[in-house]
């Protein structure tokens, strides 16, 4: 565990003079990664059904950045919870967090899991990512943990509050290269913000708007 902070910490600061949150190493350090299907290496995993337990490096510094744009810490949604684990750190840090997933596997999994760590301010739903849950919105922010590519569905817009946040691994075209990045809601749209010091290249599953009950 403090090999893989330590790496956490040094690889940041290629991005940001900044450092991490310390309330973010707490989370990572109270929660057991392998409670999720990872392990305490800096590196992605595979936890079945096609998917990912993302490196806890870019789990770590997409909270931060959350964290050092979010207006308010009421509620969260992410898209693509997958094993659960970036919802599991999220909840020290917002009051109720949302993870949406679509594939019924995992969301089974990740409620498994979530419920071992006794975490009570988390609710995993089965639904299409597009759609999101407009039942418990507004959201301060939304976290996507799949790569998107071209627009972003206009219903993430609707559902986050006014100046509430979107962060998402993104390119504006098929094939293009992932990057981290942040927007800002104003007057029902979407505007782009600064990040980092320099572009964090990423590799993420890509986002399907499919359900799957696999």
């Amino acid at each position: 565990m403090k090999k893989m902070l330590t790496t956490i910490a040094q690889h940041s600061l290629c991005y940001q003079k900044e450092v991490i949150d310390p309330r973010i190493y707490q989370a990572i350090t109270s929660i057991p990664r392998s409670t999720f299907g990872g392990s305490n290496e800096d590196h992605a995993m595979s936890i079945g059904c096609d998917q990912t337990i993302s490196q806890p490096f870019m789990v770590a510094i997409m909270t931060d950045l959350l964290l050092r744009n979010v207006a308010n810490t009421r509620r969260v949604m992410e898209i693509g919870a997958g094993s659960g684990y970036q919802c599991a750190i999220l909840s020290s840090l917002f009051s109720h967090v949302v993870g949406i997933e679509r594939i019924q596997t995992l969301c089974k999994r990740a409620k498994a899991s979530i419920h071992a760590c006794e975490l009570d301010n988390i609710t995993i739903h089965h639904a299409n990512g597009q759609k999101g849950w407009p039942e418990r919105a507004p959201y301060d922010a939304i976290l996507v943990a799949c790569g998107v590519y071209g627009a972003l569905p206009f219903s993430w817009i609707e559902q986050l509050d006014d100046r509430g946040i979107l962060i998402a691994p993104h390119a504006n075209q098929p094939n293009s290269s992932l990057v981290i990045k942040l927007w800002q809601k104003q007057q029902n749209k979407l505007f782009l913000r600064p990040t980092f010091a320099k572009p964090l290249y990423c590799q993420f599953v890509p986002f399907i708007d499919s359900l799957s009950a696999d």
